[in-house]
């Protein structure tokens, strides 16, 4: 099957820009000082004070959120304070979008806590080199002999995937608890790059830019969306779009979903009175995307840019006083100059394995006293198994009686170090709301907001341990 290079760019904006507002790879990072039944997911170990729970289905955790080195006024209005927000291996844009469809747990003899969920989880990025933020920005006047390097092999990743699991929690003493938690995974779409390089180089005396660019990319999905893409991008708008069976796309998901496994490990432990800490690895495991699997090629290839000329861009004007800009003539010139770089290869492959984005969780709690708590998190994320990316977060959390709880901190990223939050727990016996901004690097204006972080969720409790016969210090009451 032959496509072309604008074609698959074209897919991968369609689906990261689709969902850029609304998913990426979950984290959350002050949910874990409020005591929800949740927290379970991001540390199996962590207790909470509830002999059961019931989430609203589809409201038990709701966690959206996004991530970018660049804000939207700083698209608009460039300027040279976007040089600080780049790096040189990891400019991303990024979000996700996660829910729980069904969760619920119950304690048995006090000390086993067993939990069952399902949740649904998609998750995007993009990720540009530092060298194409600078050739946008400054263009290559500086770079004469040189080459610009513009992407990486992590250009581009999506996954959508429901998972469906058991969890187990056992408190050996007050002091240490350990937890684990399986899952099932049903892979919905997946689209990645595993190669990809685009190198601009520039001739000396800037007589010819040299464009080198090659790429491999990896998707597959419940449903065969190829055949789709084809038609929205070669067809004309006016014509009647046909049904999906007479394009040849199946919908029997059930038959193609892709298979996958993961498990979270937790353990905690209090060294004395005044300081606790604990310790996860989240999502370990992989899908094994089999369901309407493609590969895409695109050769190590190279071609000459010398710019286009004068008629290229203007055509005589009909009384002969000036010529008029034509946009119509300078795409086409522009296209006709890159288009035979622009084939590539795409086809059928039997399958591919795709692991997680794994996550690593230390977290250390200082009791200033038995309702005044701080943390100080480290978290790392695994990206598809290669590139890890580090970040961390400083909160305090204060138990107000015994129906509300709240959490200030900050969450350190490297898009930013300054993103404060806030979260709240309000709560009964056998009722419980809560909602948290878990970061927001710019709550006023939205035009400079890089990285935001919202997590919240309802939940019907059976009750709540007597803290007179049962000492846990890793919840306050």
């Amino acid at each position: 099957m032959k496509s072309i290079v604008l074609k698959i760019m074209t897919v991968g904006c369609i689906i990261w820009g689709s969902i850029s507002g609304a998913v990426f790879g979950q984290e959350t990072y002050l949910l874990k000082d409020l005591s929800v039944p949740q927290i379970i997911q991001d540390n199996p170990a962590l207790t909470h004070p509830y002999l059961g729970h019931c989430a609203l289905p589809g409201f038990g955790k709701i966690n959206v959120g996004g991530t970018s080195f660049v804000n939207y006024g700083q698209i608009w209005h460039i300027n040279n304070t976007l040089d600080k927000y780049m790096t040189s291996q990891h400019n991303g844009v990024g979000a996700w979008f996660s829910m729980d469809i069904i969760d619920f747990g119950f304690r048995v003899k006090d000390a086993n806590y067993f939990t069952v969920f399902s949740n649904l989880k998609a998750g995007g990025s993009l990720n540009v080199n530092k060298d194409l933020t600078n050739f946008l920005l400054k263009g290559n006047a500086n770079y004469e002999g040189k080459t610009m390097k513009f992407v990486g092999d992590d250009l581009l990743n999506f996954n959508l995937y429901a998972e469906f699991g058991v969890g187990y929690q056992r408190e050996i003493n007050e002091n240490i608890s350990f937890g684990i938690n399986g899952k099932y995974i049903a892979g919905l779409y997946n689209l990645h790059t595993t190669q990809a390089s685009v190198d601009f180089y520039t001739a000396d005396n800037f007589e010819k830019l040299t464009v080198g660019v090659a790429a491999e990319a990896k998707m597959a999905g419940a449903v065969d969306l190829l055949p789709l893409f084809n038609y929205l991008l070669d067809t004309h708008t006016n014509k009647t779009m046909p049904s999906l069976s007479d394009m040849g796309i199946s919908t029997d998901i059930l038959k193609n979903i892709s298979h996958g496994f993961g498990i979270d490990l937790g353990f905690r432990y209090k060294v004395c009175n005044w300081f606790e800490f604990d310790i996860a690895a989240t999502d370990i495991g992989y899908i094994h995307w089999k369901g309407n699997a493609y590969q895409a090629n695109i050769p190590q290839k190279e071609f000459d840019f010398t710019g286009v000329g004068h008629d290229d861009i203007f055509e005589p004007h009909p009384n002969g006083m000036y010529d008029t800009l034509s946009f119509d003539n300078f795409f086409s010139a522009l296209y006709d100059s890159v288009r035979n770089l622009a084939t590539l290869d795409t086809f059928p492959i039997e399958s591919y394995n795709r692991w997680l984005n794994t996550r690593i969780n230390l977290s250390t709690y200082f009791y200033a006293t038995e309702r005044d708590r701080f943390n100080l998190t480290f978290n790392g994320v695994f990206m598809g198994g290669k590139t890890f990316v580090p970040s961390g977060s400083i909160s305090y959390s204060r138990q107000c009686g015994r129906w509300f709880e709240f959490v200030i901190g900050n969450t350190f990223k490297t898009s930013g170090w300054l993103n404060p939050g806030l979260g709240f727990n309000l709560r009964s016996d056998y009722f419980l709301f809560y909602c948290v901004v878990d970061y927001i690097n710019n709550p006023v204006y939205y035009d400079k907001m890089r990285n935001v972080n919202v997590v919240l969720g309802i939940n019907f409790l059976a009750g709540r341990r007597d803290k007179a016969k049962v000492k846990t210090p890793s919840f306050m009451f």
